[in-house]
């Protein structure tokens, strides 16, 4: 048997040694094993032996230990009380979203600005006045929830509401939200319709879920998919979409799982924090809220498609061809989406007529549109007059439609230009400001002009 040599008690780690098997065992033998404890300690006391050493590196490792455990316990007493701990530390998907096989992505659940079902609310409902459906425009991308233009009007109304708009929505999904919706059992619902990406979107958004194909032209169909294997669209014109902050999206890619331990979720927070910081500084600088900055920017980017308006009354960054390239009425993939936005929305009033619940349709204009009463020389700006000119009777042709069917609707593109303030960010950001969100909800009040009593 191998032996483990203690020194004796009071004498130095390199006198007289003793074997602890042979020490143990005689010990042993009589039965008697106190005075081994005894020993021990006395070797453990002893500053010149060598257990004293062991000794001293398991009590920093213990004392570790213990702060480590501190700190887990901390962490998750903070996941309890905290939306941002719970995000962070228990999810290990960073992007924002999560993906969902009929609308493409939902709010990311765990994060806070989200509830639980993926919307940007404070919390899931089970009963609502108003539900509101749309894209970024009608969810307040770039002010916070409470700002948004349906929070605004609902509160104004004195009516509750849940907000199921989302960046990248647009009406076909908005059709394919209704069950969701309807089960809130609202007395009214509102759609919001942007004709900054909405008709592009609503062509991507048939391709994958192939029962929308249904509300469009088959030949017309075949026609844009043909068409779309030698035209790609520039996506990177304008450069990222507004950056969100530190806890933007991050390829999904990024996503390695949940750790059982807080500590290491902590770890992989802080460096998803540090890569959005600088995704954030390197790419979406054009998208600073000061003009300065902003203007800078774009300047340095000659080929990213921005261009620099400094009005008289108003200035911001416009991103002129990532507009026109997804309202060009030339494009049979933008006919498709304006024929499946007319038809989604056909679709929705038949539904919701069947209900007995109102149905209000918001058009909400490109920021380009709104300030081009603004624009001295619209040559000035390459393909500005073309993306007014698609907007403007892509938007028309929804209205008789919508005419045709006894769908109310509201325009807020008068009052918007007609503001006393700018509505838009001067900035690349194409979403309203806070003054803009207000704006449009009294603009939207029309769409409630009846008394919201419950049925």
């Amino acid at each position: 048997m191998a032996s483990w040599w203690i020194p004796t008690s009071g004498s130095s780690s390199t006198g007289s040694m003793a074997s602890f098997a042979d020490f143990y065992g005689k010990q042993g033998r009589r039965g008697d094993r106190s005075a081994l404890w005894t020993r021990l300690a006395n070797e453990f006391r002893d500053p010149t032996g060598c257990n004293f050493v062991v000794k001293r590196i398991f009590q920093h490792l213990f004392l570790v230990l213990v702060g480590l455990a501190g700190v887990e316990v901390l962490l998750a007493v903070a996941c309890v009380f905290s939306p941002v701990a719970r995000y962070y530390l228990q999810n290990g998907n960073y992007t924002g979203s999560v993906p969902d096989a009929i609308l493409g992505s939902r709010g990311n659940p765990f994060h806070w600005e989200f509830d639980a079902n993926g919307y940007r609310n404070p919390e899931a409902v089970a009963r609502v006045d108003i539900v509101a459906l749309g894209d970024s425009h009608t969810a307040g991308s770039g002010v916070n929830s409470e700002a948004a233009w349906p929070r605004i009007l609902a509160d104004t109304a004195g009516a509750s509401i849940y907000n199921m708009a989302r960046g990248g929505y647009g009406p076909t999904h908005s059709f394919l939200q209704l069950d969701e919706a309807l089960a809130l059992s609202p007395k009214r619902v509102l759609v919001g319709v942007y004709f900054g990406n909405d008709l592009y979107d609503g062509f991507m958004h048939m391709r994958m879920v192939s029962s929308l194909r249904d509300l469009a032209t088959p030949d017309l169909i075949d026609e844009a998919e043909r068409y779309a294997e030698d035209h790609e669209l520039k996506d990177d014109l304008g450069g990222l979409q507004t950056p969100s902050g530190p806890h933007g999206n991050l390829d999904a890619e990024e996503d390695d799982g949940v750790s059982v331990l807080k500590i290491v979720q902590l770890y992989r927070a802080l460096d998803h924090v540090s890569k959005m910081r600088k995704k954030y500084n390197e790419e979406g600088s054009a998208y600073f809220r000061r003009f300065e900055e902003a203007a800078r920017s774009a300047a340095r980017e000659p080929d990213a498609g921005f261009s620099i308006f400094d009005g008289s009354r108003w200035r911001t960054i416009f991103t002129v061809e990532r507009r026109r390239q997804v309202l060009d009425e030339g494009d049979p993939r933008v006919r498709v989406g304006l024929e499946l936005t007319i038809r989604s929305i056909g679709a929705i009033k038949k539904r919701l007529e069947e209900e007995g619940v109102p149905l209000c349709v918001i058009l909400l204009p490109t920021k380009e549109t709104v300030y081009f009463s603004e624009v001295d020389d619209p040559s000035r700006y390459v393909g500005l007059s073309d993306l007014v000119t698609y907007e403007l009777r892509s938007k028309q042709e929804l209205i008789d439609q919508m005419k045709r069917l006894d769908i109310r609707y509201v325009d807020p593109l008068a009052d918007l230009r007609s503001a006393e303030k700018a509505p838009y960010w001067e900035s690349a950001n194409g979403h309203p400001n806070h003054e803009g969100h207000r704006i449009i909800a009294d603009s939207a009040r029309d769409c409630l002009e009846t008394d919201l009593t419950r049925r």
